[in-house]
């Protein structure tokens, strides 16, 4: 994976990404991994995580908000999930470009 990859997983504010997966866009970024980002999912009914109850995997907002706290970035605040997520992503872009 690449910078470019990881950037672009931070898009999506729906997905629940294996967690090594997200280990390795952590690693990409140079931010440290968190086994507390790890949850366990149920179904939301429709809206939001669409996986399998009990299904394993680290959400990808937190995902998200997990680096750009780790980077110290300030970030606006957004209602939809998709929306916030491409706001993470932007915003460690912008750091990691600068």
């Amino acid at each position: 994976m690449n910078r470019t990859e990881a950037l672009e997983a931070l898009t999506d504010g729906h997905t629940v990404w294996k967690s090594e997966f997200a280990e390795q866009v952590c690693a990409v970024l140079g931010v440290p991994w968190s086994e507390e980002l790890v949850e366990t999912f149920n179904y939301e009914g429709g809206k939001g995580y669409l996986g399998n109850d009990g299904d394993i995997g680290v959400y990808g907002l937190s995902l998200g908000y997990h680096i750009v706290k780790h980077l110290d970035l300030e970030y606006r605040d957004f209602f939809g999930r998709g929306s916030q997520a491409r706001e993470y992503s932007r915003v460690i872009r912008e750091k990691l470009q600068a």
